[in-house]
């Protein structure tokens, strides 16, 4: 059997796999192969370890994480729309940013020349501020290292859920990706940036989707590791790299970035309340 192709690096150092859907990566994810005997060795040791026994995976095994990820279990939905409504309460309590329309035939306020002059259109009125752009684009990092529990990961996902939401129910088209980064991968590989579409523009935001692929460490480390595992040129570390922000490079383009520095409730609302007061986003 051949080896798999290589992924190759790009001008700026860093390697970036972009995959065409979900399916795709997981497809990979699952997939027998990779680029040498080694890093195939070692993905199937890993398999034959977590699969369906260990809490790395979740005590699932990848096809039953597949099919989660086709019907994802809202039973388990709870802690994350608790999390969801508690950063909408710090979005909600955020004062929205107005300007004055001058020169109105109605309004809040009368100017007293025009008044004196009895102008019809003397009135002011206060009008909250809209962004102009129609669609929003968020980006994720959902990287986080094998020592890291959940709690760090399901604050980012509660604040991409709540935006997705907020946004479409403001009126805007809203696109999210995961751009899972790490470093350190291989001998070969120093920075790789994965991306994933999570939710296209013009698609409903479903939340149990959103939830199982943007707070779940099992998805990302049945599905995103192994996939990328299986491409990367040089040797495979044991220890799948070391979580890393997102770099500038990879940033612009996006309207919202949730990186790795939110990792908590607290870090979640102070990064809600400054998105919230930057796109005015409060619905009074």
């Amino acid at each position: 059997m051949e080896y798999l192709q290589p992924i190759q690096r790009d001008k700026d150092g860093v390697h970036r796999i972009e995959w065409g859907s979900v399916e795709e990566c997981m497809a990979m994810a699952m997939h027998d192969n990779a680029v040498n005997e080694k890093n195939k060795q070692l993905l199937i040791r890993v398999t034959e370890e977590y699969a369906g026994k260990d809490d790395f995976w979740d005590c699932k095994t990848q096809s039953q994480l597949r099919d989660m990820v086709h019907n994802p279990p809202e039973a388990n939905l709870g802690e994350i729309e608790s999390m969801r409504n508690q950063l909408d309460g710090v979005m909600q309590n955020v004062k929205p940013v107005r300007h004055i329309m001058r020169n109105q035939d109605h309004g809040d306020d009368l100017d007293t020349g025009a008044w004196a002059r009895r102008d019809p259109f003397g009135w002011s009125r206060n009008v909250k501020e809209r962004g102009p752009k129609p669609v929003i684009s968020i980006a994720i990092n959902t990287a986080i290292s094998a020592f890291e529990e959940s709690h760090n990961l399901k604050p980012r996902g509660a604040c991409a859920i709540l935006l997705a939401d907020q946004f479409e129910e403001l009126g805007y088209g809203v696109e999210v990706k995961i751009l899972d980064t790490s470093k350190a991968i291989s001998g070969e590989v120093h920075m790789l940036v994965q991306t994933v579409v999570v939710k296209a523009a013009g698609v409903p935001s479903d939340t149990a989707l959103m939830a199982m692929m943007c707070c779940s460490p099992a998805f990302r480390r049945a599905f995103l590791l192994m996939a990328r595992s299986r491409v990367v040129p040089g040797t495979v570390h044991t220890g799948f790299g070391t979580p890393s922000s997102i770099p500038e490079a990879d940033k612009k383009g996006f309207d919202i970035v949730i990186d790795r520095d939110v990792k908590s409730m607290a870090t979640a609302e102070e990064f809600i309340g400054k998105i919230a007061s930057k796109f005015n986003m409060n619905k009074d």
